[in-house]
């Protein structure tokens, strides 16, 4: 009878933690890697910071061709007041 009384015992316990003894350590490395967590944050940041000039060129270029298009724009609508300025 003592046996099931401690089986419901820990059941019921809220953390099953607290009776099993010292805490374990944190690892110093990530387990089934040879990356410390410093060459590992240091790799993911990497990537993200070589594609910022291929996102930051693609914004200026589109920006770029939008100036040009809309300078083109005003410069054949003042010709075309102009010219018809000059005929009237």
């Amino acid at each position: 009878m003592a046996v099931t009384s401690k089986r419901t015992a820990s059941r019921g316990s809220q953390n099953p933690r607290s009776q099993a003894g010292p805490s374990i350590p944190l690892p110093h490395q990530y387990l089934y890697t040879d990356l410390t967590p410093e060459e590992r944050d240091r790799n993911i940041t990497r990537p993200y910071m070589g594609t910022l000039p291929s996102i930051l060129g693609l914004a200026y270029f589109i920006g770029f061709v939008g100036i040009c298009y809309q300078l083109t724009g005003q410069m054949a609508t003042e010709r075309e007041i102009g010219m018809s300025g000059l005929t009237g």
